[in-house]
């Protein structure tokens, strides 16, 4: 009976497991392997470290840094295209405010729309200069979804604004009924 190099049988299963996530107790069978006797020599864990600490020992391979974020930095507007659907809006001392009550979102409202109406009046010189067909589809596409930022800011306008008159009329019911 020969001897059984464990070690070789150790990494052709800790890179077979790596390849496709195969169980000990598989790749045993598969190789015709007594589990019971294999389970005393395949350590995934221990082939792992060792790997480990040859990567780090070795100067010729350096170890990945963690990667960078992704993206542009926190807080860019790079990809603000008019604005049309954002939450916040900035009064005239450029302040950042929320939309907490009715008044505060027919403001915010208005304001987006404001802001898109001048993104469009750019778009359309933009336009005017005849640029690549490129750049021509993205100023399209930028145009369609100001408009869509319009319609949708308008609805809300007519929302609140419908809420507050109807919240009005039910108060002037309610002053006009304790007058009788």
């Amino acid at each position: 009976m020969t001897k059984i190099d464990w070690e070789k049988l150790q990494l052709k299963f800790w890179f077979d497991h790596n390849q496709t996530g195969i169980s000990a107790k598989g790749w045993c069978n598969k190789y015709q392997l007594n589990y019971a006797t294999a389970r005393r020599y395949i350590k995934v864990r221990a082939v792992k470290e060792s790997i480990i600490s040859q990567v780090e020992s070795n100067p010729i391979v350096k170890t990945r840094k963690a990667p960078k974020r992704r993206g542009p930095p926190y807080g860019s507007q790079n990809a603000l295209k008019h604005g049309g659907y954002s939450k916040y809006f900035y009064n005239d001392f450029e302040q950042r405010m929320e939309a907490t009550s009715e008044n505060d979102r027919l403001l915010l409202c208005r304001t987006r729309i404001h802001n898109v109406i001048f993104k469009i009046i750019q778009i359309q010189k933009h336009l005017e200069k005849q640029p690549s067909v490129q750049i021509t589809l993205k100023l399209y596409d930028a145009l369609f979804f100001a408009d869509l930022a319009i319609d949708k800011n308008i609805a809300r306008i007519e929302a609140v604004t419908k809420k507050v008159s109807s919240r009005n009329l039910d108060n002037l019911k309610g002053y006009l009924k304790e007058m009788i």
